[in-house]
């Protein structure tokens, strides 16, 4: 089969399709819409440094007329409310060219009404693929014909077992946004760094910078002024594993508007994930996802899950509770992370997705 993603995130599944005796290309849509790299276009997007949507449509449309691929498989497909792959440019190749479409999340729910509202239109999308389980209704109901869940993997190329000297060397390893705690997520991430850095422990931070904390643009980014020597920039994607490995403990806890239990994330992964478990470096504490365990890992034998709380500080204390268990225990943590990586190995790579979405290609009359 032939496949042209829009978008250019997560190689890796690329790279595994293409193993497997596929051909991929990808368009940098990103990159495209801010004449710059993908992650400055995330963090930096500013209208004068802009090409219009119709031009960046066209560019699309032109692409994929040429290549003429079997399956059109669209990355997110947006930069912010303004500027986004039109689904009409998809439903056109869709009839045109008779390629197999599919819409690729990797931020459900928060943005699953974003997709509704900007990105569908009936008779466009042939397939979804949401790391959200109790998001396939909303696309089943949008008129999405084959909706699934399909979750991020792990990039077995990371070269995790080179580093072994900086194997945990810090208490805590913190990567992304230090989102602000309700609007952002249970917890503010900067808070527990926080927390953790005032009672003894080495903390490491990768995000946006310090002077980024007050930005307009960024309503998510929150930080504190005595954190500012524990910040150490952001990490490239294909970096990230040098972090993950360096600490004893990673945090990850998901984007989500507010804590405590609610079914619309039953069974949403984060990308972090998979990234954290595969490297078999520190132990992850996760905040509370239903449906995650035991159906993707399993909570106290992959990771360490901190008590839910609509309070973001009942977090902060939950989270700094398991994070002292999980460092006064070297055994413990060190079996969880074995276990992490051994399960994520086994079950949740690259080459595992590849496969699942060439079955799913396949159930469609492809291939």
């Amino acid at each position: 089969m032939r496949f042209l993603f829009v978008g250019t995130h997560y190689a890796a599944l690329r790279r595994e399709l293409v193993n497997l005796g596929h051909e991929c290309e990808a368009i940098d849509h990103w990159a495209l819409f801010c004449k710059r790299g993908a992650l400055a276009a995330a963090e930096a997007c500013y209208p004068e440094e802009n090409v219009s949507m119709g031009e960046v449509n066209a560019y699309v449309n032109d692409y994929a007329r040429k290549y003429k691929p079997d399956v059109l498989v669209q990355w997110k497909g947006w930069i912010n409310d303004q500027q986004y792959i039109m689904p009409g440019t998809i439903g056109n190749l869709k009839h045109d060219i008779d390629c197999l479409t599919v819409y690729w999340s990797v931020d459900d729910p928060d943005f699953v009404g974003h997709w509704q509202q900007f990105l569908s239109m009936l008779d466009v999308w042939d397939v979804s693929l949401s790391c959200c389980k109790a998001s396939l209704d909303t696309y089943k109901r949008a008129g999405v014909k084959d909706p699934h869940y399909f979750l991020p993997g792990f990039d077995t190329d990371w070269p995790v077992d080179t580093i072994e000297d900086q194997r945990e060397s810090v208490d805590l390893v913190i990567a992304g946004h230090p989102y602000a705690p309700v609007h952002g997520a249970d917890m503010g991430r900067a808070d527990l760094a926080l927390a953790a850095k005032r009672a003894g422990f080495s903390v490491e931070v990768y995000g946006p910078d310090v002077e980024m904390w007050a930005a307009p643009r960024d309503s998510l980014v929150t930080g504190h002024e005595e954190l500012r020597e524990n910040y150490h920039g952001w990490l490239d994607h294909d970096r990230v594993w040098t972090a993950y490995v360096r600490g004893k403990v990673v945090l990850n806890n998901h984007l989500r508007k507010g804590g405590g239990y609610d079914p619309r994330y039953a069974g949403y992964c984060n990308d972090k994930i998979f990234q954290i478990a595969g490297t078999g470096g520190g132990a992850m504490l996760m905040d509370y996802q239903p449906g995650v365990s035991p159906e993707v890992l399993t909570e106290g034998d992959d990771y360490i899950q901190y008590r839910p709380s609509l309070k973001p500080s009942d977090c902060v204390e939950s989270a700094m509770f398991c994070l002292e268990g999980l460092l006064a225990d070297d055994a413990m943590r060190r079996e969880i992370s074995r276990n992490a990586r051994r399960h994520t190995l086994e079950e949740h790579t690259w080459a595992h997705r590849a496969k699942q979405l060439i079955d799913i290609c396949k159930s469609h009359g492809r291939g």
